[in-house]
């Protein structure tokens, strides 16, 4: 863990105006954000950042910092109760919304124009 940056974060969370939120140690790279539920402010974690962070410090390979985040992070998650960090899990198939006429006609109409621009810029 670096204490360093673990500081740093404690303090970022604190001047983004939220307080007595709880938050992880060791995955100060994973942190994406935060919310707030019912009032609660909450830390926000990516999973897989959280899987490069363990791979880069710990030097663990994909295997095993998976099985290090599920058995020792996610499963711990319920004993923090409504405090606990969130752990968000990436879509990789997240490219499903460009093609989808559902969406708003604002979106439908940048990607549009970013499709037309050459791919030279």
């Amino acid at each position: 863990m670096n204490r360093e940056l673990n500081e740093k974060l404690g303090e970022h969370i604190a001047n983004l105006g939220y307080e007595d939120v709880v938050y992880f140690q060791g995955y100060e790279t994973a942190f994406i954000g935060m919310t707030v539920i019912e009032d609660i402010p909450r830390a926000v974690y990516s999973y897989d950042k959280m899987i490069e962070s363990l791979m880069a410090e710990d030097g663990m390979d994909y295997e095993e910092a998976i099985e290090w985040i599920d058995f020792n992070t996610i499963r711990a998650l319920p004993y923090w109760g409504a405090h606990a960090p969130i752990v968000m899990y990436d879509d990789p198939d997240w490219e499903w919304f460009e093609d989808n006429e559902d969406r708003p006609d604002e979106v439908n109409e940048k990607n549009e124009g970013e499709k037309e621009k050459p791919e030279n810029e």
